[in-house]
């Protein structure tokens, strides 16, 4: 089958899927790809990458951007395509691409990730924007519970609706950890951190709507905090207020590691005890998939799409309101001081995403567009 993929933005885990179908189920697959976000580069896969004209709209309050890019409606309207699939909703290229299929009667699908519980809260100017592209689409894929849930409210069928997991590979990263983990002794002597503290770990952007203010001071008030290290993984624009905040407070068990190549990631998830990821808003948080194949407990918020899927408050960990501090202790606390419990969530946490992998994820997309050939 000879697909079109239409994307301004592409996790690398997404890249993978895309070739993984090409390589294992021979679909011939080019991918427009018009915003700089990274390079990719495949022999399975014909990548253009171009870079549209785009910027933010000032009147939304979300980081909607307008994109426009001729010379994809281009490709789209002239090349002989059996199934277009286009990312979200944040791009006039998107809908643009979608009217042509609709014109030339190729099947669109378009894959969301958009949540629930984010949508409830736009302006119903933006969901009927939403509604439009819905009405061109004739297969949806969703990134999970909280986008099936948000395209079933907007009136989709289930029957319409293919859940493809927000995955990563789990089984490359779990053997990158096991050689990390047989040293983690000399990575926590490495960071000052003694052998038997309770590491709190957190990996993503350093930027406040990732709940960084919130963690710290949570950290401050954790009555064990002697016992204790706050690891943070990453770099971003706010790292500067984070590192006044923790020098005013004089945490000195809080440790800045900076940005790390992805393929060294999995160093710091050998040395945690718990993971958090404590985000005002977050798409998914593939960092929670990473945490969890490395077999950690999770702390995060019900704005982490990932938590309906893969969070089991209670059994691999807790979802609280974000932006609780109250809250963010008091889970904190409960895993600091009980190290059976961090360890039977840990190992719910591996037990739960084996069913959340990349293979399964190219299975539902193969699903999907069998769904499409037989009509």
């Amino acid at each position: 089958m000879k697909l079109a993929i239409v994307t301004n933005a592409f996790p690398r885990c997404r890249f993978e899927l895309f070739e993984r179908l090409a390589r294992d189920n021979n679909h011939n697959i080019t991918i427009f790809k018009y915003a700089d976000w990274w390079d990719a580069e495949s022999k399975w896969l014909e990548v253009k990458k171009w870079q549209a004209v785009g910027f933010k709209l000032p009147f939304m309050t979300d980081d909607v951007y307008f994109h426009f890019d001729p010379r994809v409606l281009w490709a789209i309207t002239h090349g002989d395509w059996e199934v277009i699939i286009a990312y979200g909703y944040g791009s006039l290229t998107t809908y643009l691409v979608a009217l042509v299929a609709k014109l030339r009667r190729i099947p669109f699908i378009l894959w969301s990730d958009a949540r629930l519980e984010y949508e409830l809260r736009c302006s119903s100017l933006r969901l009927w924007t939403k509604s439009l592209l819905h009405r061109l689409s004739v297969h949806f894929i969703a990134s999970g519970t909280s986008a099936l849930l948000f395209l079933q409210w907007m009136g989709i069928h289930q029957d319409n609706i293919t859940v493809s997991p927000y995955a990563i590979n789990n089984e490359a990263l779990y053997r990158n950890y096991l050689k990390w983990q047989s040293i983690s002794s000399d990575i926590r002597s490495e960071l000052g951190i003694s052998r038997d503290a309770v590491v709190i770990l957190y990996v993503g952007r350093l930027v406040r709507e990732k709940g960084i203010e919130e963690l710290i001071a949570s950290f401050a008030r954790l009555p064990d905090k002697q016992k204790c290290a706050l690891v943070l993984v990453g770099d971003g624009k706010d790292l500067p207020v984070f590192k006044t905040m923790v020098k005013e407070m004089n945490l000195s068990q809080v440790i800045f590691v900076g940005r790390v190549p992805h393929d060294l990631v999995a160093k710091y998830y050998a040395i945690g005890d718990i993971f958090v990821l404590p985000s005002y808003k977050d798409v998914w948080g593939l960092v929670v998939n990473e945490a969890m194949v490395c077999g950690l407990p999770i702390v995060t918020t019900y704005e982490v799409g990932a938590w309906r899927d893969l969070v089991k408050h209670g059994e691999n960990g807790f979802v609280i309101p974000a932006r609780d501090v109250k809250a963010l202790i008091e889970a904190l606390q409960i895993l600091c001081r009980d190290p059976k419990l961090r360890k039977t969530m840990g190992q719910r946490s591996y037990e739960i995403i084996q069913q959340w992998d990349l293979r399964h994820a190219v299975d539902s997309v193969e699903l999907a567009l069998k769904k499409i050939r037989n009509g």
